[in-house]
């Protein structure tokens, strides 16, 4: 029985030629097709949809402000520019984004919830729930619900954890308080609704 015939070289170079013709083409056809969908109109984001509980800011307002910051379409939009956008707005906390096929962004929105005002009075921090600083319009709350505390930068989850054990102490001696500082040394000042001033020394309750 005889050898099959060996290929010729020529013959061989001109099937690897065509082969990779044939990707080449395939790759261009692939390419241009990604092209026109990334800027197809149809891709365009055509709508943001918040959700969320709202008491300072509502859909309509949000979208407003973050629409025009959008860059890019459905498939090429930075979500995490996109979420920082949205934190940026006062009095939003955290913003969770995801795509919604064909042309929608879904925006989960929450909200800051003031407890307390935070630092001198001609400033517009506040602390929310966390204990976490934040700025927002303070006109926007009811000031005279809301204590005022003091203390270091990056101290503030600290001094609204002395507040919440000291406030209820000081109630069952029917006293309230009105403000509390931890001051730089590390010492407690507190004062009540009536003015009076209490100094507390360092440490804790």
């Amino acid at each position: 029985m005889s050898d099959p015939l060996a290929v010729p070289l020529d013959v061989k170079l001109m099937n690897l030629t065509a082969s990779v013709l044939f990707m080449g083409c395939v790759a261009l056809v692939v390419a241009a097709g990604g092209w026109w969908v990334l800027r197809h109109p149809a891709f365009s984001i055509g709508s943001l949809s918040v959700q969320g509980e709202f008491t300072h800011n509502n859909a309509v307002t949000l979208r407003a402000n973050v629409a025009h910051k959008l860059v890019g379409n459905f498939f090429t939009v930075d979500l995490r520019q996109v979420r920082e956008a949205f934190e940026s707005v006062p009095w939003v906390r955290h913003a969770a984004v995801r795509r919604q096929f064909p042309n929608q962004l879904q925006i989960s929105l929450e909200e800051h919830v003031p407890v307390a005002l935070w630092g001198p009075e001609s400033g517009s921090g506040m602390l929310n729930s966390f204990g976490e600083v934040f700025e927002a319009n303070v006109d926007d709350v009811d000031q005279d619900d809301l204590p005022r505390l003091y203390g270091p930068a990056g101290q503030s989850v600290e001094v609204l954890d002395m507040y919440g054990r000291l406030r209820p102490i000081l109630k069952q001696v029917e006293l309230d308080l009105a403000e509390l500082e931890l001051t730089p040394r590390g010492g407690w000042r507190a004062t009540l609704d009536s003015g009076a001033m209490i100094e507390l020394g360092s440490g804790s309750v």
